[in-house]
């Protein structure tokens, strides 16, 4: 009997799991929501930022070196040993100051001959003078011994002016070229001199640069992370034929002496500037059926803003209509929107 009731219990247990799983497998389970199913229920998430006005501009690039505001190589009038150099480079002279001098008995000058000539004329001048004047030579003796005397006096201050080189102009000695002792030839240059309170940049330019580039146009040169400000003070009109270009000459004012001749800087000429500008990040901008478009959050949704673009940079768009201060552009999540899709704003 007790044999018999467990069998009946065992059967019953049986049948009991087979429903069961009848019963379950029955059911059909609910998948998770797809992303899209979720974006259209929840919005497409997205990033905004409020339109600022900013600063744009527009510039061409270049190499440069500064350069003295006038630059002169003094060389050699005659040939001849060097027997002083009076000032050494970074010196300032004044005009007419004397920076190199050769011996009076050097072969080039003829300076003692001429020199001599020079005395005497002068002495018989002199003489002639005081003899005029009393009235005993007459008016052609007189002026005869006065031509003499000038045309000597001008050829001494010639040999002179060739043995000791002078300053052309007030400036700073930037480079001599030679030693004291030296024997140098006629023309060989023996020192450099500049004017440094203001310096120079000559760029190179296109014709297509130099449509866009005006004189008093911004330039900025930067060195070693120092950005010194000047502006374009003269562009050519004709082609230089060894470099193929026109050339712009930029004038930057160094009355600190910061800015040392020979340095070279990396070049800007701003060719267009607006600091208070719509600017707009050019992978921002969006096109369809040849409108230019960017996306604004409104309600909760998507909308399509036309712009018009006035210039750009390669990098910015200018935005000249269609935008303003404060409105609040959408910056990521874009490349899915349409107008009036449902957006979700996340920071």
């Amino acid at each position: 009997m007790k044999r018999r009731n467990r069998l009946q219990i065992f059967i019953g247990a049986l049948i009991l799991l087979a429903f069961f799983m009848l019963s379950c497998s029955g059911k059909k389970e609910e998948g998770p929501q797809s992303l899209e199913q979720i974006q259209k229920e929840q919005g497409i998430p997205v990033v905004v930022k409020p339109v600022v006005a900013q600063r744009f501009e527009k510039s061409l690039s270049f190499f440069g070196t500064f350069r003295g505001e006038r630059e002169t190589i003094v060389g050699a009038m005659i040939g001849g040993r060097v027997q002083k150099i009076n000032y050494k480079p970074g010196d300032k002279v004044q005009k007419d100051a004397v920076v190199i001098e050769f011996p009076e008995d050097s072969p080039g000058a003829q300076f003692r001959q001429a020199k001599s000539a020079y005395e005497l004329s002068k002495k018989t001048y002199e003489r002639m003078k005081a003899l005029f004047e009393k009235g005993e030579i007459a008016q052609a003796q007189f002026d005869g011994a006065r031509t003499k005397y000038l045309v000597d006096k001008s050829n001494y201050e010639t040999m002179k002016d060739l043995l000791k080189l002078d300053a052309p102009y007030s400036g700073t000695i930037t480079e001599v070229m030679v030693h004291e002792g030296d024997n140098v030839k006629s023309k060989t240059p023996l020192f450099a001199i500049a004017k440094l309170n203001k310096m120079k940049i000559r760029v190179w330019i296109s014709d297509a640069e130099r449509q866009q580039i005006k004189p008093g146009m911004k330039a900025l040169a930067t060195v070693e992370g120092r950005t010194f400000t000047g502006k374009v003070q003269e562009i050519s009109i004709g082609v230089n034929p060894m470099k193929q270009a026109f050339y712009a000459d930029l004038i930057f004012d160094n009355s600190n002496g910061e800015i040392l001749p020979g340095t070279t800087a990396d070049v800007k000429i701003i060719t267009y500037e607006d600091d208070h500008a719509i600017v707009l990040p050019i992978h921002l901008l969006r096109s369809k059926d040849g409108r230019k478009f960017v996306f604004l959050a409104r309600d909760g949704h998507a909308k399509e803003q036309p712009v018009t673009i006035s210039n750009d940079n390669g990098v910015y768009f200018e935005i000249s209509s269609g935008l303003k201060e404060g409105d609040p552009l959408i910056i990521k999540g874009y490349a899915r929107l349409a107008d009036g899709v449902k957006i979700k704003v996340v920071r």
